[in-house]
């Protein structure tokens, strides 16, 4: 469900063509039959999917009981946001479903408290914890569970400002963003120039034994004479294969020969944080192969290979219980360095970037069968990797 936020959403300013509207009406008239046979998921579902065609204060009280029915409290937030749209409104069929909408906001606007954000810039970005998909214009007010809330602000050139919310249940709380401007970096310093002086003996000097040198890591271990054959294995973070980043590991496999090379690598990775603040988590699994060209201790490759999803929803009392996994072909490039740390040793860093040949799109499932999309991979997934990588 995503966060309660301004009284009108951004679709309450666009009018729906007329099949929305009949849309609109079948979606409302399906969700009164569930609340109605206390199938409260389905009822959720459809009063959710009304909403999102324009907003309707009767259907976001009657969302609002139903999330209340659910017995959820990590929801409370959203059920008194709806409620009190109900109750600005005075929405209601009769006086007893209003009087039913007040009494449910009265005991559960105890359980919430209501944040009210302003900042010194109108430009200003402003986001609750770490998911900046979420951000907000810079003046808004939202509900939010008890608990403690770390809030964010971000404003080119100014610095990051972060303030913290403790919510006890039924306050209200102001938070402001007073942001401050940057200094200029400073100017950069002028290198000084220094004079060697060497004073030659006039006798030839004696030979002496030259002593062995140590090994230099800058240059790549690929240019001692014959091929190389290493295997890596490190930390790795993902980036597009879900809304938040992924964290995993990752191991290659290569061999060096001459300035060029063939990379294989695999790596999986799972979703640091929920999409949408639904119990979704997506494990993400590559597998890629391809030739490389070396420059010193540079390397870049092109990649081909392919990518497996895994999308698995979590118990919970709104979507069904399930697991989906898709595999889906993807071509890449990639920019590696090397640092020899001794002659079978190695630290390297490597980026690559994958363009996917389709999307995945990720959904949830209610108990009656209905399907909602709610977030779609982006075609482009960015990964970097630090690695050991041990070879003869």
């Amino acid at each position: 469900m995503n966060d309660g936020g301004n009284i009108h959403d951004m679709n309450a300013e666009r009018k729906p063509s007329p099949q929305d509207e009949v849309r609109f009406k079948a979606l409302v008239a399906e969700g009164d039959r569930a609340r109605l046979a206390f199938r409260i998921a389905d009822a959720i579902t459809a009063y959710s999917e009304a909403l999102n065609i324009r907003e309707d204060p009767l259907v976001s009280g009657r969302l609002g009981i139903c999330i209340a029915m659910a017995n959820a409290p990590k929801y409370d937030y959203r059920a008194v946001h709806e409620l009190f749209e109900a109750v600005f409104y005075a929405a209601g069929a009769n006086d007893t479903e209003r009087t039913l909408f007040w009494e449910t906001y009265k005991r559960l606007r105890r359980r919430v408290c209501k944040v009210d954000v302003t900042a010194s810039s109108v430009d200003a970005l402003i986001y609750k914890g770490d998911d900046r998909r979420a951000t907000r214009g810079s003046f808004f007010w939202t509900f939010v569970n008890r608990g403690v809330h770390k809030w964010r602000g971000t404003l080119t050139g100014h610095a990051d400002i972060e303030r913290i919310v403790e919510c006890l249940g039924s306050e209200d709380v102001s938070i402001r963003f007073d942001f401050v401007a940057l200094p200029p970096p400073p100017p950069p310093t002028p290198k000084e120039t220094t004079k060697t002086i060497i004073i030659r003996d006039s006798a030839p000097p004696a030979p002496m034994r030259a002593a062995p040198s140590a090994p230099d890591p800058s240059v790549p271990v690929s240019a001692k004479p014959g091929g190389r054959l290493g295997f890596g294995i490190g930390p790795a973070m993902v980036f597009g294969a879900a809304p938040s980043p992924s964290v995993g590991v990752s191991a290659i496999g290569q061999y060096r020969r001459s300035g060029y090379s063939a990379l294989v690598m695999a790596r999986g990775a799972w979703s640091l944080g929920d999409i949408e603040n639904r119990p979704i988590n997506i494990f993400s699994a590559y597998a890629f192969a391809g030739p490389c060209v070396q420059w010193r201790w540079l390397d870049g490759c092109a990649l081909a290979g392919a990518t497996f999803f895994d999308r698995r929803v979590d118990s919970n009392p709104l979507y069904r219980t399930d697991t989906v996994g898709k595999v889906i072909p993807a071509l890449g490039l990639g920019i590696g360095a090397t640092y020899a740390i001794n002659g079978s040793l190695s630290a390297r860093l490597f980026a690559d970037a994958t363009a996917l040949t389709r999307d995945m799109i990720i959904d949830v499932t209610a108990d009656s069968g209905a399907t909602t999309p709610v977030w779609q991979t982006q075609r482009f997934a960015l990964s970097l990797s630090a690695l050991l990588v041990f070879g003869r």
